[in-house]
């Protein structure tokens, strides 16, 4: 039996364009990855990107946990006949012991990784220089789960941020999916992942 990185569980795709726009990543639906729970036709994995592999894939130079940031891939797709309202979806994550945490809206996790001093040149003038905040790549809101709806037979993915440490053994929770035609909430999605999430057993 071979370990292979889960490289977001054997099924991250990166391109790059001709025109060096951005890399795209495109990853499997949900019920193909390993970490998922299905409920009313609806199936959502869940799945903390920290294997170094990953980490290099997704976000190239930046590694988020180094900044106490931890990305957490969430996957879904809709094998429902009802299309899904997905706007009012909330993730948290609760390692083994401990609360359940908030995520962090994309667009406030750079200033999770506060300022740094301004390094002042001696010579020839005293100019203050500060360095570029990291965590203001635009991996972090360009990777974030943006999908609002979800028709039937669609699928939908991306990352939620949270201010923790990824630790041997977390569940992740997912709430407020509705049905967009009724208006009526899913039952509550709760994930469990095991104690190392970035790695699957294959016997290819």
């Amino acid at each position: 039996m071979i370990r292979k990185s889960a490289c977001l569980y054997l099924s991250i795709v990166i391109t790059l364009a001709a025109d060096k726009k951005p890399a795209s990543l495109t990853v499997k639906k949900a019920q193909e990855l390993p970490y998922r729970l299905q409920v009313a036709g609806v199936v959502i994995a869940a799945h903390p990107v920290v294997e170094e592999e990953d980490v290099r894939l997704v976000f190239g130079k930046l590694n988020p946990k180094r900044y106490g940031v931890l990305p957490v891939l969430i996957a879904v797709t809709n094998d429902s006949a009802k299309t899904i309202r997905l706007e009012g979806m909330s993730v948290e994550y609760a390692p083994l012991g401990s609360k359940p945490i908030e995520s962090v809206p994309p667009q406030e996790v750079p200033y999770l990784h506060g300022p740094s001093k301004p390094k002042v040149k001696i010579n020839p003038l005293p100019i203050p220089s500060s360095s570029k905040n990291p965590l203001s790549a635009w991996e972090i809101e360009g990777r974030a789960f943006t999908a609002k709806m979800l028709p039937p037979g669609e699928s939908a993915s991306g990352l939620y941020y949270f201010q923790a440490d990824h630790r041997t053994q977390a569940t992740v929770f997912v709430k407020g999916l509705r049905e967009a035609a009724s208006g009526e909430e899913l039952f509550y999605f709760e994930i469990p992942i095991p104690e190392s999430p970035g790695r699957v057993n294959s016997k290819d």
